[in-house]
C-alpha cells in the first residue's frame, strides 16, 4: 500500500491505469462526487483547460468538443469505477472492495483519502483512527494481492504524514509530492524545463529503496489549468523508477 498527497496526482494516476492502460481500477473518494471527477478527468485526457469544461467553453470550439467527446467516449469505456461517499467506513470500503474485485475484476484501488470527521471522548484518539485505516487498507491490499495507493494529509511544518505516525509505521511506501524551492525553479527555467515544478519525494518504503536526499526525487512537470502531472523530461538519479 501507497500514500501520497495530493487528489489531482491520484487522478492522473487514474486515468493511466484504467483510461490509458485499460486495467480495472476502482476509485474510492471521500472528497469530489463523481460529476466532479469525470470532469477533472475528460480535462487530463482532452487537454481542455478544467474551467472551460466547468463552464461549458468548450462547446463553442468545435475542435475542443471534438476533443471532449472522444475523451468522453474513452471514460466511458475504460474498466473504471468511482464511487463517492462522506461515510466510508473500513467494513464497508472492505466489502465494496472484495465485490468488484470478484465482479468486475478489479487489479487496483484508489482510496481519495485517509481521514477521520469525528473523534470524540468514547472512541479511539485520532491518530489511533488513521492508523486503524491504514492497517485496514494495507491488509485488504495484501489479501487480495492488489495494489491500494491512498492519500493522507502532510504537516505543514515538515515532511511527514500529519496526525498519525501509525500511517507511517504500517504503510508499505510513503511518498510526498512536494514543491522545488524557487532556485531549482529558476534553475529548471534556464534549463529548459519551466514546467518542471514539483518532484516525489519517497521517504519510507519497505518493498525496496527510499531517497536520501528530501531536496530531490521524481521531477513533475504540472499544467494547473487541466490539473495534469507527467514525469519531466530532466531527471537525475531516479529514472528506473518512471514507468
Amino acid at each position: 500500500m501507497t500514500i501520497l498527497g495530493k487528489s489531482a496526482f491520484a487522478i492522473n494516476e487514474a486515468h493511466n491505469i484504467a483510461v490509458v492502460n485499460k486495467k480495472p481500477l476502482l476509485y474510492l473518494d471521500t472528497e469530489m462526487q463523481t460529476k466532479t471527477f469525470l470532469m477533472r478527468l475528460i480535462s487530463i485526457d482532452s487537454g481542455i483547460p478544467i474551467h472551460e469544461i466547468e463552464t461549458f467553453q468548450y462547446e463553442i470550439d468545435p475542435i475542443k468538443y471534438k476533443k471532449y467527446k472522444e475523451s468522453e467516449k474513452r471514460i466511458k469505456e475504460a474498466p473504471l469505477i468511482h464511487k463517492y461517499s462522506t461515510h466510508w467506513t473500513t467494513k464497508k470500503v472492505r466489502n465494496d472492495v472484495i465485490s468488484l474485485v470478484r465482479q468486475e475484476g478489479i487489479e487496483m484501488v484508489v482510496y481519495d483519502y485517509i481521514k477521520v470527521k469525528e473523534v470524540n471522548e468514547s472512541r479511539n484518539k485520532e491518530h489511533n483512527e488513521l492508523g486503524n485505516w491504514t492497517i485496514a487498507l494495507k491488509d485488504l491490499a495484501g489479501e487480495l494481492n492488489i495494489p491500494v495507493l491512498t492519500l493522507a494529509q502532510m504537516s505543514p511544518y515538515e515532511i511527514r504524514v500529519a496526525d498519525s505516525d501509525k500511517i507511517n509505521r504500517y504503510a508499505s511506501t510513503v511518498g510526498f509530492i512536494l514543491p522545488l524551492s524557487d532556485d531549482a525553479k529558476n534553475r529548471m527555467k534556464q534549463w529548459g524545463y519551466p514546467k518542471t515544478k514539483d518532484y516525489i519525494y519517497i521517504k519510507y518504503n519497505r518493498n525496496g529503496a527510499s531517497m536520501e536526499d528530501e531536496n530531490k526525487g521524481i521531477y513533475l512537470d504540472f499544467n494547473r489549468e487541466c490539473v495534469t502531472f507527467n514525469a519531466s523530461k530532466f531527471q537525475e538519479e531516479f529514472e528506473d523508477l518512471i514507468l
